[in-house]
């Protein structure tokens, strides 16, 4: 009999689908339930996201369950539904880590990795090529480029801000790299490019619009995306799917943030490699201690 998973979050069609080929038979709630999603599973559509979907998840019988973006920025809610379905991901504790840009700094700052200069605070003055971040976001969405406006109306107490922090701003090529962690192991499946802010999505300045790939990569960058993935790794202990967004700057590999989802890229990966992602996930979550696929293509 195939085996039942609750997939919730934001949007979970290609979760959804890569469930189904891996021989699972879906729960899903998202923001749309819409039509495609409806055909391949019984689907709940999150009319209050995300408090809603604790109600949602209560009316369920207990099964294993994962969450694809958004719900990442709630980890309380995740620590709830968690404790009447089995999570297959990465708990609170881990999300709060995770969205940290100031730990992910001084990780890889000990491994001589580089990450763009963060701050608390917007720079006093030259605030071109600053960006004002908020810590919880999904998609890109809440990031705006910093003006010298902007930082001038920052008031003394609002310079301990909890929401937001200011980051320097890097020029070249967005990628993101999709790992397969389990137990202080991982895997690099691959390489996607990022589109961000393209105007015929009509969607925000630094928007995720979508994925090219997979990328080639040449041996000297898998190695440094290897390196950054056991930096992380030993420190936070991440299960399953997650992603790592970087940028292509002054020839290295510049981290920006981490996913600690099944990120949006890995359903290219998934078509390109003939991967069933969601199982892959699953058994990492399951089975600590493996090595699980091949590693990334190189030139």
């Amino acid at each position: 009999m195939p085996k039942t998973i609750f997939i919730a979050g934001a949007s979970v069609r290609c979760a959804v689908h890569s469930a189904v080929q891996s021989g699972y038979t879906p729960l899903a709630a998202d923001l749309f339930a819409d039509y495609d999603l409806r055909q391949q599973c019984q689907a709940y559509r999150i009319e209050a996201y995300p408090a809603q979907l604790l109600d949602i998840s209560r009316d369920l019988p207990g099964v294993p369950w994962m969450y694809t973006g958004g719900l990442e920025n709630h980890p309380s809610l995740v620590d709830q539904i968690s404790r009447k379905h089995r999570l297959m991901g990465n708990p609170g504790n881990v999300l709060r880590q995770a969205y940290n840009p100031f730990l992910i700094r001084d990780i890889l700052a000990d491994q001589n990795l580089p990450f763009p200069e963060t701050s608390r605070i917007p720079p006093a003055t030259n605030t071109e090529n600053w960006l004002r971040k908020p810590f919880r976001s999904t998609g890109g969405h809440g990031i705006a480029a910093l003006s010298s406006q902007d930082a001038s109306t920052v008031s003394e107490p609002d310079r301990s801000n909890k929401d937001i922090y200011f980051q320097r701003f890097l020029d070249g090529p967005c990628y993101s790299a999709t790992f397969l962690a389990s137990d202080h192991n991982w895997d690099l499946l691959g390489v996607t490019r990022q589109l961000v802010g393209k105007q015929f999505t009509n969607g925000p300045s630094f928007g995720y619009c979508g994925s090219l790939g997979p990328i080639s990569l040449t041996r000297a960058q898998k190695s440094t995306l290897n390196r950054i993935g056991q930096a992380l790794i030993a420190t936070i202990p991440l299960r399953g799917l997650f992603g790592i967004d970087f940028a292509w700057h002054a020839g290295q590999a510049w981290t920006l943030e981490i996913n600690p989802r099944f990120p949006a890229s890995v359903e290219i990966l998934e078509m390109a490699f003939g991967l069933s992602a969601t199982g892959l996930h699953c058994e990492a979550c399951l089975n600590p201690g493996e090595v699980f696929i091949r590693p990334a293509a190189t030139n």
